[in-house]
């Protein structure tokens, strides 16, 4: 295989182990779970095409849960996850899956509060309920499990950094480079430690290898969208092409205002990467990335359109009227979740295993695979979370291992090593990557698996190594 030298950015699509089988859902179709999709004010899921609007009731339901962010798309199951009441609206809401020829299965009976799904691509799907501040995950085999703090000894919890209740976050998104979850709340439920309460809050908690625990410290960033509403609610997150996070807001206030948010999942800046003003834009309750537009997309629940943003861009945005109702026209400010189904699953899989070493601010190197592996494919070797400009090293080997060395563990044989400095100033959270080219053509390449592990010179590692854990990559 050939290494290329480092870059510093790496390509923002994730290969985690969805089955390569065909997808049932088309890339790029927008999907919008609603309270009111009608004039007779009915609960439904529509699915809207982007470019051409051409728009159809995919599922009626009996009503929508009072939560934001209720609505996912899981490459792995294939199947779009929601909380909803089905039939009669006095019935119990539970959590379902629902697959692309319409059938529903009842995953997590009396579901009703949960939200803020994050599907990861390889079967988990982390999500909130409603009642507390933790997080909850579901596996492969449709079972709850809670997400434990770094010790295993009781669930996680964000904490407030103010006198508020526990944290209610109201959108979650997960972020595989730096294999963390992202989670937003609105201002009077959360601060960051010495924040001023008055802007919406996200937080990122970075994931043990397995998903089962937070590790290291949680950080947190404040943005203040609305000068005239305290009442800015995040709605939706997306990771959008470039690799950064989209995070899309409902401020009740008809003032120009950055609904959209750009956020750099490794330093937390958070900018303005869209403003909306127009006469409805009060109504504005649901947002999501379009990878087919490259833009981001916005709902106005009040002229039941679609409002398309480009970076940087202010105004009305680029309206995509849909060929039928996606809104009642008497009613506006209704509940509602969107999402775009994403690129199909890649025959490739990528496993994280074994813990790493902290360094610098308490974090553990984490590794990520970035791209295809598939056969004539190049893929990006990315390590988050590592001391700036130091010294570091890519190991790769065939067979897995677990020796300890120098106060970590190497938790492969390493048969080739490639020198890999981080980017970054000195003393300052940095990065680090590389490319990989997968060989075209040799039948054997399919299912040969190799493993992977970064080593990085850092004085704050309790040996002056600091090391991320391994990564087992199967090529398709």
């Amino acid at each position: 295989m050939q290494l290329s030298r480092p870059l510093t950015l790496a390509v923002a699509i994730s290969s985690i182990g969805a089955p390569a089988t065909a997808q049932s859902f088309t890339p790029g179709d927008i999907f919008l779970l609603s309270q009111r999709v009608n004039a007779a004010a009915d609960a439904g899921i529509m699915r809207i095409d982007s470019t051409t609007g051409a728009a159809s009731q995919f599922l009626s339901l009996g009503g929508v849960t009072p939560e934001r962010d209720t609505l996912a798309y899981d490459p792995y199951r294939d199947a779009l996850l929601f909380a909803a009441h089905l039939g009669n609206v006095s019935n119990q809401a539970s959590l379902y899956r629902a697959d692309g020829d319409g059938t529903v299965t009842e995953l997590v009976p009396q579901g009703w509060a949960m939200h803020a799904f994050a599907p990861t691509g390889d079967g988990r799907v982390y999500m909130h309920p409603s009642w507390n501040s933790e997080i909850e995950y579901l596996d492969a085999t449709d079972t709850l499990h809670p997400v434990w703090n770094e010790d295993g000894t009781a669930p996680f919890e964000f904490t407030s950094g103010a006198p508020f209740v526990s944290f209610q976050y109201t959108a979650m998104v997960y972020h595989a480079p730096t294999n963390a979850l992202f989670a937003a709340a609105e201002p009077w439920s959360e601060t960051c430690d010495g924040g001023s309460a008055i802007g919406v809050v996200v937080k990122r908690a970075v994931l043990s290898p397995d998903g089962s625990r937070v590790v290291g410290p949680v950080a947190c960033v404040e943005f203040d969208i609305s000068m005239f509403s305290t009442g800015e609610v995040p709605v939706g997150f997306s990771v959008m092409d470039d690799g950064d996070l989209l995070l899309s807001a409902d401020t009740n206030s008809n003032s120009a205002e950055p609904r959209m948010l750009r956020i750099d999942p490794y330093t937390m800046a958070a900018t303005p990467f869209a403003t909306s003003q127009h006469t409805s834009v009060a109504a504005t309750t649901a947002g999501t990335w379009s990878s087919v537009l490259g833009k981001a997309v916005m709902l106005d629940t009040h002229l039941g359109v679609l409002r398309a943003y480009a970076d940087g861009e202010s105004g009305g945005g680029t309206i995509i009227t849909p060929s039928v109702s996606i809104s009642d026209p008497n009613a506006a400010g209704e509940y509602a979740s969107m999402i775009e189904i994403g690129a199909a699953p890649c025959a490739g899989t990528v496993e994280r295993y074994g813990d790493g070493v902290a360094g610098l601010g308490g974090y553990v190197p984490t590794l990520s695979i970035t791209g295809c592996p598939t056969s004539g494919s190049t893929v990006s070797i990315h390590t988050a979370f590592v001391r700036g400009g130091a010294f570091g090293a890519l190991l790769l080997g065939n067979a897995q291992a677990s020796i300890p060395v120098l106060g970590g563990t190497l938790w492969l044989l390493p048969t080739v090593t490639v020198p890999l400095p981080a980017s970054g100033p000195t003393d300052t959270a940095g990065t680090a990557s590389t490319l990989l080219t997968v060989p075209v053509g040799p039948a054997e390449v399919p299912g040969t698996t190799f493993f992977f592990q970064s080593v990085f010179l850092d004085a704050a590692a309790p040996e002056g190594l600091s090391f991320s854990g391994g990564a087992r990559v199967e090529f398709g």
